[in-house]
């Protein structure tokens, strides 16, 4: 992993600046908020209805949305898990995008639970390697306090209840075993996904504000790994959440 205090010798806005000279890089200005979207085929039609303008320049589907007046993007299509969405964040961060809501689907992790069910993350505990190339082994993965708090507020606006709490960030879900969620829920993690510890160790890093919400779809306990869920209740949640995230980031 990279010593923590030393320069890098590769950076996002190299690559930028590099892309920019072959004529392929981003134009324009930047977004004053990104809404990196996990799961886009889940949101159905809630992207398609708004206008938006298509911003080249990055191995991914970014688009301005008009109704935001270009303030807000929702960016999909750039790969899964948190190396691949750290890296895209790293490049956005060098376009000048200072603020990141993480939106996508999580497994539940306490009994109780129902597919729909929202969660808004507090922090993350850290189960990946992303992480670790950004803060010390047993620093906390924070999400941004005041961006959660804008992204509570909007859902309870928006007459969606959550939970506030910590969710669980994987590199491998097919090595997750009986003993490691015990220990997540011994821990306090109430949902795993793959993406928020990276993402929130990032961020500390390069002094920009991320906050990451999910919806619960398939439920993970000692017992087993229940994957049937209502696709449904998981599509309104999840556009839920697409929806607070672009009030948040206004």
């Amino acid at each position: 992993m990279t010593p923590h205090g030393e320069d890098e010798l590769l950076r996002a806005g190299d690559v930028l600046a590099h892309r920019t000279a072959l004529q392929e890089g981003p134009r324009g200005a930047a977004p004053q908020g990104v809404i990196l979207c996990h799961q886009a085929r889940w949101l159905g039609t809630v992207v398609s209805r708004w206008r938006s303008r298509r911003v080249g320049g990055f191995d991914a589907d970014i688009r301005l949305l008009r109704s935001t007046n270009g303030r807000v993007a929702v960016v999909t299509r750039f790969g899964v898990g948190a190396p691949a969405a750290v890296a895209l964040m790293e490049e956005l961060v060098a376009f000048g995008v200072r603020r990141f809501v993480s939106v996508g689907l999580a497994g539940g992790l306490r009994a109780g639970q129902q597919p729909g069910d929202l969660v808004v993350a507090e922090r993350a505990l850290r189960e990946e390697g992303t992480s670790g190339h950004y803060i010390p082994p047993g620093a906390a993965a924070d999400a941004s306090a005041p961006l959660t708090h804008r992204l509570g507020e909007a859902l309870k606006l928006a007459g969606h209840s959550y939970v506030l709490g910590a969710i669980c960030t994987t590199d491998a879900p097919y090595r997750t075993t009986r003993a490691v969620v015990e220990r997540w829920s011994r821990a306090g993690g109430i949902a795993v996904e793959m993406e928020a510890a990276g993402l929130f160790a990032a961020a500390s890093r390069r002094r920009v504000d991320v906050a990451a919400a999910c919806c619960l779809a398939d439920t993970l306990t000692p017992q087993g790994w229940r994957l049937a869920f209502d696709e449904r209740a998981v599509a309104t949640g999840l556009r839920s959440l697409f929806d607070a995230a672009t009030e948040a980031l206004q």
